[in-house]
């Protein structure tokens, strides 16, 4: 589909919704809490003003295609799920938390040392959690 491509929200979403309740925008909502984003995440995320995730989520009638791309990647689920269509459209796997994912796939495009002070970190506080847990 080309990029400059819009879908009409209002059509689409008329025909994906027939039987459901939720409107585009509580599921737009929904995702982006579902995957742990605040409006200002999600835009830093996808190169977008948090406004304008705001504006789809709640006035919203045409998005671009490539925005579409864009959301559902960051959600990890598919284009057909953001519209409501059948299925649940999430990928094979999904983590629980998109932001903390995205950030661990960021943290590999960092230099050696500082991955590894990264990664030490990370086992040092799994580590104070699993004491923790042991104790109670």
């Amino acid at each position: 589909m080309p990029s400059n491509s819009f879908f009409n929200l209002r059509d689409t979403v008329g025909r994906a919704k027939q039987g459901q309740s939720e409107s585009l925008g509580e599921r737009l909502r929904r995702l982006r809490r579902d995957a742990g984003y605040s409006l200002r995440t999600l835009g830093t995320e996808i190169g977008i003003s948090y406004r304008l995730i705001h504006y789809y989520e709640t006035e919203g009638e045409r998005i671009p295609s490539d925005m579409l791309e864009r959301l559902a990647d960051a959600f990890g689920v598919s284009t057909d799920a953001i519209l409501g269509r059948k299925g649940n459209g999430k990928q094979k796997t999904k983590p629980r938390n998109r932001y903390v994912w995205n950030k661990l796939k960021k943290v590999e495009t960092l230099p050696a040392g500082d991955r590894k002070q990264i990664l030490q970190l990370i086992d040092t506080l799994l580590e104070k959690q699993k004491l923790t847990e042991q104790r109670s």
